[in-house]
């Protein structure tokens, strides 16, 4: 739950079937990495799902079959 925290500044809207976050973009995170050897992937559904795998698996996130 403490985790969860973090994100609370970004969240324009909840709602009882949706939550709303502002677009972001990486122009400073690039510019900032630029010379360096760390490359950001490219956001796919396989890096989706190595994350959403990683947040279940670390207890953050729970997922509900219905």
């Amino acid at each position: 739950e403490e985790a969860f925290h973090a994100f609370l500044p970004l969240i324009n809207q909840v709602g009882k079937e949706s939550l709303s976050l502002p677009r972001l973009d990486l122009t400073n995170t690039l510019t900032g990495l630029n010379g360096s050897s760390v490359v950001c992937p490219s956001v796919d559904d396989n890096l989706i799902d190595t994350y959403v795998k990683y947040f279940v698996k670390s207890g953050l996130v729970s997922l509900v079959k219905n």
